[in-house]
């Protein structure tokens, strides 16, 4: 994760927090901003050949009625040529509320859906590999259906991976027999 982009998301995440505001409401506010900008808007805020006292005085309207922090970020973001950031720094904002809400997201690849004992086993299951020490509220599973397992799963959170899946036992006996 890019050091930059973390210091952006972290700064915002303390501010709304040392004033009260919340971070789901200014994480819509963010998203809502983001999500008006088409390419010409993009092309226009990402271009280093146009001042940010413009961009800032194009952009001041459209921001009206957006809480005074959130504006106040985005034109730091445009006075220090990283508008282009805003999508990396909202993912990553995204990331700092679930782990200052305890929850855990993690993308589980398998053949086929889970039903709900096999979804609080797993949960039971991750938490015990990885989060055996952690404050958590709840894991959330993000299922991805995948046709190249054939059997068994595939979990990957924070950055780890735990392979249990008939291919990869396959490729780790096959590779024993070679040796």
């Amino acid at each position: 994760m890019d050091k930059l982009v973390v210091s952006y998301a972290t700064a915002i995440l303390e501010l709304q927090n040392e004033e009260n505001i919340s971070n789901l409401d200014t994480l819509k506010e963010l998203e809502m901003i983001y999500s008006s900008f088409d390419d010409e808007i993009k092309k226009f805020l990402y271009s280093k050949a146009v001042n940010s006292l413009d961009k800032k005085q194009v952009l001041e309207k459209a921001l009206k009625g957006f809480n005074q922090n959130v504006t106040n970020f985005i034109y730091v973001l445009i006075d220090n040529y990283r508008i282009d950031l805003l999508k990396d720094i909202i993912d990553t904002y995204k990331d700092l509320i679930d782990k200052e809400e305890g929850i855990i997201k993690v993308n589980v690849r398998l053949s086929k859906p889970l039903n709900d004992v096999q979804k609080n086993d797993l949960k039971a299951i991750i938490k015990n590999k990885f989060f055996n020490d952690e404050k958590y509220n709840d894991i959330v599973i993000n299922e991805i259906i995948d046709s190249t397992i054939l059997k068994g799963l595939v979990i990957e959170c924070r950055g780890h991976i735990l392979d249990a899946s008939l291919l990869n036992k396959q490729e780790s006996l096959k590779e024993y027999l070679e040796k």
